[in-house]
Order: C-alpha cells, then sequence, then structure tokens
C-alpha cells in the first residue's frame, strides 16, 4: 500500500514533465517496441506493470539508481553479442526522483514480442534509490497478440 501511495504522489508531483528519448535504430532489425512517441509521465499506468514479471531481472526496492539500471542493462543484453535489438528508452526526471521506462523488443525468446520495464527512483539526483517496479509484455503468439500483459506468454 504504502509503494501504491509513493506511485500516486510522484504522479501527482510530476503532471507537467517533459520526456527525454533515446532511441536506437539499426536497419533490418525488429520493429520499435511500442512506446508511445510522446509519452508524458501522467500517461503512464504503473497498475499495468507486474513486479513479478520483473523477478528474472533480480531489482530489489532500496538499491541504488545505478545497481538497477545496469542489472536491466545485463539482463536484456543478448547473450550471443550477435542479436540486436530495438530500445527505446524514456526518463523523466524530477527534483525528488525520477522515473525510467524501457521498451525492448528482438528479444531471443521466441514467445515475446516486446517487453517495457518501468523503475521509480527516489532521493536527490546523486543518491536515488529504486522505489518501485515492474515489466509488462507482449507475446508472439495465443489469443493476445497485440495488447500488452501482466501474464507470461504461451
Amino acid at each position: 500500500m504504502k509503494k501504491l501511495g509513493f506511485i500516486i504522489s510522484l504522479l501527482a508531483l510530476s503532471a507537467c514533465g517533459q520526456a527525454s528519448v533515446d532511441s536506437s535504430d539499426v536497419s533490418g532489425a525488429p520493429a520499435t517496441p511500442e512506446t508511445p512517441k510522446s509519452l508524458a509521465l501522467e500517461d503512464i499506468d504503473f497498475s499495468s506493470y507486474s513486479e513479478g514479471l520483473a523477478k528474472f531481472i533480480d531489482l530489489k526496492v532500496g538499491e541504488s539508481n545505478w545497481a538497477a539500471i545496469d542489472k536491466m542493462r545485463l539482463y536484456f543484453a543478448p547473450d550471443d553479442g550477435q542479436t540486436i535489438l530495438q530500445t527505446k528508452t524514456s526518463t523523466f526526471d524530477r527534483p525528488d526522483g525520477s522515473v525510467m521506462v524501457y521498451a525492448v523488443s528482438g528479444l531471443k525468446d521466441d514467445s515475446v514480442k516486446a517487453q517495457e520495464l518501468f523503475m521509480i527512483f527516489a532521493g536527490k539526483k546523486d543518491s536515488q534509490t529504486l522505489a518501485a517496479y515492474g515489466v509488462k509484455i507482449k507475446c508472439q503468439r495465443g489469443p493476445n497478440t497485440t495488447q500488452w500483459q501482466t501474464q507470461p506468454c504461451p
């Protein structure tokens, strides 16, 4: 319940924020993850993500923002070094914290079309810690291949 309260407070404080977007694009790579072009923090429905789906990233509430970002990068790094992943990152900086939304497609998992991870960091810019996180996915096959979901893909 505290986590939900924190998220709601963060959203209320950030009603008029801007996003900085970093996109990588490689010809012949899979389609860009479907993160909205003009993503605004107030448009993100944090309840549509699952903390349970993020368990494989091994994130822990309270760890430093750098440790959490490193875990995220290592988790999504291709094992063989040959696979090209399509990624998009949106970061929302605030005086009391920040929110990062990271989308990726082109994963080696043939059941998952795309994944999107959010991480909320609390504290001043030089000492932020992970306060909340979650993942949602799009599946390659099954009855739902167009909508984001929080259930594992078939």
